[in-house]
């Protein structure tokens, strides 16, 4: 079979892809346990659809100019796999960046039903193209000939690549920063290679994709060195990556709590999660102690935080006095004319007297 030259790139673009991938999700696999449920499956479905689609496409750019007499029904199906698993890709992509800003599984629920009805209406026409060629054709040549409806999907495509972007600027206005999550490694890799396929004869849509996924992965294993499985907040190693910000200026803190029990039950990490504001960092540097990090500097702010959760817990103890939390609070509040580093270092010193 003699393989023209303008498929050669995507051919070697989608094997790259499928074995990056490939290898990628067997490696991810070994964490399995470190990753959340939600995000290990989304992470796995991204994966699979990405290889779905480097293989079908690759196999499909093989047959280029190669009149093989098959029927129109045979020759319809590696396309119509590779451009439904690109939409499925793009589409997964839209719900796995909602989650792992929001980390909320209802609200990624909500928009992954508000967004899939596009998907079933164009797997329903995948389907029906097989037959009609209403959205597209391959001739005996096995070349590719769009319709104006195929259109029409590929806006929908790239529709679906847009709405992650537009989601984190909306949550970085409203929220700031994510912490340890960073659009644009996984955003420029997959924008320019759909920028390199709408404007070429090749496709490398599923090499981008993969490269995306890397540094997905690459931000797991970041994230995981400063997790602390048992509550889920970070561990003490996490306290030289707080200095390293303020001494950056990438994080200007003002107040901290330092927060001692006599143990850490569920209900105390649920009371936590749901008091301490968003931009609140817990770091558990002993077995019963936890330490909090805020670039609030209001001080009321840090003592009414201080006594709501003290309440919450209080409350907690006087209906389980077999096991009460037995909490005790500090708060500290940074002084006039000391760095934000050298509060992080007088509060961590202060927690572990």
């Amino acid at each position: 079979m003699k393989i023209v030259a303008e498929s050669i790139v995507t051919i070697y673009s989608d094997t790259m892809a499928f074995l990056l991938t490939g290898g990628l999700l067997f490696i991810a696999s070994s964490f399995r346990a470190k990753k959340d449920e939600h995000s290990n499956k989304l992470f796995f479905l991204l994966c699979v659809f990405t290889m779905v689609n480097a293989l079908s496409n690759g196999a499909s750019y093989m047959l280029h100019h190669q009149n093989l007499g098959w029927p129109v029904f045979a020759r319809m199906i590696l396309p119509s796999i590779a451009e439904l698993s690109t939409l499925c890709g793009m589409f997964m992509w839209l719900i796995y960046i909602d989650y792992k800003l929001y980390e909320s599984w209802d609200r990624t629920r909500f928009v992954e039903k508000y967004f899939r009805l596009p998907i079933i209406v164009f797997g329903c026409l995948f389907v029906i193209n097989l037959f009609t060629g209403v959205m597209f054709t391959v001739n005996e040549n096995f070349e590719f000939v769009a319709t104006s409806l195929f259109y029409v999907v590929m806006i929908f495509q790239y529709g679906y690549a847009v709405t992650p972007i537009i989601t984190y600027i909306r949550y970085y206005t409203m929220h700031g920063k994510k912490h340890f999550f960073h659009i644009s490694p996984m955003v420029i890799p997959a924008a320019v290679a759909a920028v390199f396929t709408l404007l070429s004869n090749y496709s490398a849509r599923a090499f981008g994709f993969a490269i995306a996924l890397v540094f997905i992965y690459f931000s797991y294993i970041n994230r995981w060195r400063f997790d602390d499985p048992e509550t889920g907040f970070y561990n003490k190693r996490y306290i030289s990556h707080v200095m390293a910000m303020a001494r950056d200026g990438k994080k200007d803190y003002h107040s901290a709590m330092i927060f001692e029990v006599k143990n850490i039950p569920i209900q105390l990490i649920n009371i936590l999660k749901a008091e301490v504001p968003e931009n609140g960092e817990i770091i558990r540097i002993e077995k019963n102690k936890l330490l909090l990090f805020s670039e609030s500097s209001k001080s009321s702010m840090i003592r009414a935080l201080s006594a709501l959760i003290k309440d919450d817990t209080d409350e907690y103890d006087r209906t389980h006095e077999d096991e009460p939390i037995d909490l005790d609070v500090l708060y500290s509040l940074r002084k006039r004319n000391e760095s934000s580093e050298d509060f992080v270092k007088r509060t961590e010193s202060d927690a572990m007297a």
